[in-house]
């Protein structure tokens, strides 16, 4: 941190939801060595019951906490989330039905990112803990997402209903429809798929093709 100036740590690992998060604590610490007001940022699910107090025990670095509902985009392995599970079976040519009717809010991993930022800028501006809930206003059950992701995925035309989004903090509100983050995700693990089994494509591949 001192090498490079940090202004900001952000400490994205999974959190214990059964307990109290140590390596939150830890992460905390190693910042205060190097500046007491650098704010530490984290993302917890929106459903999580836990309180502000449980998670600061120490009185400085600044806390910011960002909660989402169910992320999606390029780059998470986790198969077992509905996006996921679904393209990969559809590009290895497997059923894609889900049952699961409950409705969650969907973000994109892009536009959490963003909020995270937002987020790390009014901490370290305030210089003070916040606990903020970011909402795309996208609800979709998973039964909704694995045909959206399907029609997509088939090369049919998204039909984006505008979303119905809360008042956010920071006037944060998602930067793409819910059809064209989809579509990038899906794109995402079309190239993934091909490299990893396949590599990626080296320049003389490619001037040969």
């Amino acid at each position: 941190m001192a090498i490079h100036e940090a202004s900001v740590v952000f400490h994205l690992a999974s959190a214990n939801p059964l307990g109290h998060n140590q390596g939150t604590d830890e992460v905390r610490e190693a910042a205060a060595l190097y500046h007491t007001r650098v704010p530490v940022i984290i993302a917890r699910p929106a459903g999580q019951l836990r309180l502000m107090a449980d998670e600061e025990p120490l009185p400085a670095p600044p806390l910011g906490t960002a909660r989402f509902g169910e992320l999606f985009g390029g780059g998470d392995r986790k198969l077992s989330r509905v996006v996921p599970r679904t393209v990969t079976a559809l590009l290895n040519g497997e059923s894609t039905t889900s049952t699961d009717s409950r409705t969650r809010d969907f973000v994109f991993v892009r536009d959490a990112a963003r909020a995270c930022l937002a987020l790390a800028e009014a901490v370290g501006t305030r210089g003070e803990s916040l606990d903020c809930v970011f909402r795309s206003g996208c609800e979709r059950s998973d039964q909704e997402m694995t045909k959206l992701v399907a029609d997509l995925f088939a090369g049919k035309s998204p039909v984006d209903v505008e979303a119905e989004t809360a008042s956010n903090p920071f006037g944060w509100r998602p930067s793409l429809p819910l059809g064209g983050a989809l579509a990038e995700t899906i794109a995402w693990y079309r190239e993934f798929m091909r490299t990893r089994f396949a590599g990626p494509r080296t320049a003389a591949h490619r001037r040969v093709a």
